[in-house]
Parts: C-alpha cells; sequence; structure tokens
C-alpha cells in the first residue's frame, strides 16, 4: 500500500511519515518489510531503537523509525503488568515471577477453565529443574512471557470493551 501510494504522489515534493508506537510492537520489523531488506535493527526486547532514524522508502517519500513511548507514568498495577508480560518495559525492570503471578490470578477470574499453565506446571514441563528438583522459577517466568508473546498459549487479549468503559 505505501509503494502503491508512493508511486502516485506528486514528484515536487517529498512526503514524509513517521511510525509511532509502544516498545517492541514490531515498529522496525515494518520498516524492514516495507524497504524489502534488514536496514532498521530489531530484536526480541524493547529498547532496541534507541534514536529516530529516516530512510528513504521511495523517490519521494521518507520513514521515520522512531523508539517506542509511553505515557510518562503508566498508572495502576494492571497496566504496569500488561505492558510488561508484552514485552513494553524492558525486561531489567520488572520481576518476570511477580509478572506471571499478576497475570495468572488475572486470567484464572476472566478464564476459569483455562488451558494456559500455572507457572509451576509451565517450569516442571518445560524442564526448568535444578538440583535437588528446585524448580528454577526465575528462568521459567522469562520463558513464560516469551511463550505468551509467541502465541504458545492461544489468543489472550488483556483488554476489553467493558475495561474501557469502566475507565
Amino acid at each position: 500500500m505505501a509503494r502503491t501510494s508512493a508511486r502516485t504522489l506528486p514528484v515536487a515534493g517529498i512526503s514524509r511519515t513517521m511510525i509511532v508506537g509502544l516498545p517492541n510492537s514490531g515498529k522496525s520489523s515494518i520498516v524492514n518489510a516495507l524497504l524489502r531488506r534488514a536496514a532498521a535493527k530489531t530484536e526480541d526486547r524493547a529498547g532496541v531503537t534507541r534514536r529516530s532514524q529516516w530512510f528513504r522508502l521511495a523517490r519521494n517519500v521518507e520513514l521515520l523509525d522512531t523508539p517506542g513511548v509511553l505515557p510518562p507514568k503508566v498508572s495502576g498495577a494492571a497496566a504496569q503488568w500488561k505492558l510488561a508480560i508484552c514485552g513494553a518495559v524492558p525486561r531489567a525492570r520488572y520481576d518476570p515471577e511477580e509478572i506471571i503471578a499478576k497475570f495468572y490470578r488475572w486470567l484464572v477470574v476472566r478464564h476459569p477453565r483455562t488451558s494456559v499453565p500455572d507457572l509451576q506446571t509451565f517450569a516442571t514441563e518445560r524442564g526448568f529443574i535444578r538440583r535437588r528438583s528446585e524448580i528454577d522459577y526465575h528462568n521459567a517466568a522469562q520463558s513464560y512471557i516469551r511463550a505468551f508473546n509467541d502465541g504458545a498459549f492461544g489468543r489472550i487479549s488483556l483488554e476489553s470493551p467493558d475495561d474501557a468503559q469502566a475507565a
């Protein structure tokens, strides 16, 4: 679509477009897809794009890739853990075990018959066992978050229209 639009724009001026969104939401991946090459650095973690960068999409179209943006202060514990489990917050800023605990408590209230495993079951099934049969909860929680983001638990919407009306 962007390439088709670029061909129909007048040559006299340059059209400039920017991509804005939450951290780790795929902005740089969109840039790479539009350019059909790996021009913008991407990783599976928040905070990779540290500064804005211009890319020429066509002769008369430039695209600005921007770092992820969040409100200056995220109000509410629910919003904080939801952003963390989605990968919008750098891993160093939260305790993954705490995030999974909050997510799972929320999940069983919203979907009591869920087939999504709790952290202990997930850790045991995936082999996060240390010596003396101790479970490695920290690494299991990090893997749980990756599995959530990869869609291993199916489609789970963390918000609903009812949530927006209540706010």
